[in-house]
C-alpha cells in the first residue's frame, strides 16, 4: 500500500510540473473552483492491527481537518483525531486492550485531476465515471498519536502478554506503561469527495462555497511496536522482533470549502 501511494504521488508531481507553463494564475478571481480554505469533520470506525495481524475489534473515532489551498487541487493543513483503539481475545490468544487516543499533525491533500488539468470541468462531466474521477483524492499526513490504556490483559507468567516497560517495582516486577506515544509516518488517505450543493453560494470574496460528502480510508503506520499495548518478550526477557503497529480508520464526513 505504501509503495502504491508513493508511485501515485510521483506521477501527480511529474504531471503537475509539466502542466504549469502557460497556465493562468491559480489564484485568479475568475476561477470559480478556487477555494482558499476548507474545513472537514467526520467520524467512523478504527481497526487496530498490531502484533495480531488480523483486526478482531473495532473502535470509533472522529476527526477535524483544516486546509489551505496553494494551487488548484493542492492543499496543506492541520489534522486532529480523537477516538478508541481496541483488540479482543481470539481462540487461545487472550490478549486484549482498550485505549483512548488523541492524534494531531499536518498533511498534504491532492485532487489529482484538478491539479493536472487546472480548472474544474465538472459541468461538462456527464458520466458517473468521470465525476468519480474528479471527486477522487489522496492525502499524506504525519500524525503524533498519544494513547491511554483503559484496560490491557497482562499475565506475568506469559511473556507474550508483556507490553512497553517503564521500570520495575521493589520486588522486580515490571511496571508497564499506561500511556504510549507513536508517530504515524506515514498516514495515507484515499477517498472520494462528491459535491453536495449543486447551487453554490458566493461569499464576500466572490468565491463559491462548496459542501462535499467525504468517504475516506486512512492507513496509519506507526514508528514503533507499542500502539496495541504489547511488545512480546522471550523467556530471557529479550524483545521478540515484531513489525511496527498500525491502524486503519474508515470515516464518513463533510468538507466545507470557502
Amino acid at each position: 500500500m505504501k509503495s502504491i501511494i508513493t508511485i501515485l504521488l510521483c506521477l501527480v508531481v511529474v504531471s503537475f510540473a509539466k502542466s504549469q507553463p502557460g497556465c493562468p494564475s491559480p489564484f485568479a478571481k475568475t476561477d470559480e473552483t478556487m477555494k482558499r480554505f476548507q474545513i472537514g469533520i467526520g467520524g467512523g470506525l478504527t481497526a487496530l492491527k498490531g502484533d495480531r495481524k488480523s483486526a478482531n475489534a473495532m473502535g470509533t473515532a472522529g476527526y477535524f481537518n483544516f486546509d489551505y489551498q496553494f494551487v488548484r487541487g493542492l492543499y496543506a493543513g492541520l489534522r486532529m483525531q480523537l477516538g478508541s483503539l481496541k483488540m479482543s481475545p481470539v481462540n487461545y490468544d487472550y490478549r486484549e486492550s482498550d485505549a483512548r487516543y488523541f492524534g494531531y499533525g499536518a498533511g498534504v491533500l491532492i485532487h489529482p485531476i484538478e491539479l493536472i488539468n487546472g480548472a474544474d470541468n465538472r459541468r461538462r462531466a456527464t458520466s458517473m465515471a468521470r465525476n468519480l474521477v474528479k471527486d477522487f483524492y489522496i492525502a499524506v499526513d504525519v500524525l503524533n498519536v498519544s494513547s491511554r490504556f483503559n484496560s490491557v490483559y497482562r499475565d506475568l507468567s506469559d511473556y507474550n502478554s508483556y507490553g512497553p516497560i517503564e521500570g520495575n517495582d521493589a520486588d522486580g516486577v515490571p511496571i508497564f506503561k499506561n500511556r504510549v506515544t507513536s508517530l504515524m509516518l506515514p498516514s495515507l488517505n484515499i477517498g472520494l469527495a462528491p459535491v453536495l450543493n449543486s447551487r453554490t453560494q458566493t461569499n464576500s470574496s466572490g468565491k463559491k462555497n462548496v459542501i462535499r460528502l467525504v468517504l475516506n480510508a486512512q492507513f496509519n503506520f506507526a514508528n514503533n511496536d507499542e500502539l496495541d499495548g504489547y511488545t512480546p518478550y522471550d523467556q530471557n526477557m529479550n524483545r521478540i522482533s515484531e513489525e511496527n503497529d498500525r491502524y486503519n480508520f474508515y470515516s464518513l464526513g463533510l468538507r466545507y470549502s470557502f
